[in-house]
């Protein structure tokens, strides 16, 4: 109950947004996809079986007591959640024409000091919150830490062999 307290509390800005959405249910699931963001800001499409619990407390503080019956949310309509949820903690959402060469600059730099997978993986998260952009699939964080791995070790091969001695790098 603490944490639910915790993730599912508005300040007023948040207070105000969530009145202007006309359904009570749409306000619940609104108030649940804004905590889970704050949390980790991650865009996830939860069905409201998976999410009853907390469904559950936000419509007894939403609505003074009452429950809410279960309910599905169109992708339009979670979309336009999430809009009002990023224009409200002033995010964006991954664009990977908008974002992925700045990251996948910043990622090389990074791994010419460590190429481990798991600094790249932090360094990534670290980049996107440090610019306010929502954390894309997992998928794609993989791709862009393989094709990172690659990028730097053939910058370092090419750098070895213009070190190297022409018999040195017949091997």
């Amino acid at each position: 109950i603490e944490e639910q307290r915790l993730y599912f509390s508005l300040n007023d800005v948040e207070q105000a947004e969530c009145r202007t959405i006309r359904l009570t249910k749409h306000r619940c699931y609104f108030v649940a996809l804004l905590g889970y963001f704050k949390s980790k800001p991650v865009i996830i499409a939860p069905s409201f079986r998976d999410i009853s619990i907390d469904m559950q407390f936000i419509a007894s503080q939403i609505q003074r007591g009452k429950g809410i019956k279960p309910f599905s949310v169109s992708k339009m309509q979670r979309d336009r959640i999430y809009s009002r949820i990023l224009r409200l903690l002033n995010y964006n959402k991954w664009n990977e024409k908008q974002h992925l060469n700045a990251l996948c600059h910043h990622l090389v730099y990074i791994g010419h000091a460590w190429l481990e997978p798991r600094h790249l993986f932090d360094a990534a998260i670290e980049y996107l919150a440090s610019h306010n952009i929502a954390i894309p699939k997992y998928s794609v964080l993989q791709r862009l830490i393989s094709r990172t791995m690659q990028q730097v070790r053939k910058d370092l091969t090419l750098q070895l062999n213009q070190l190297t001695s022409n018999e040195l790098n017949v091997f």
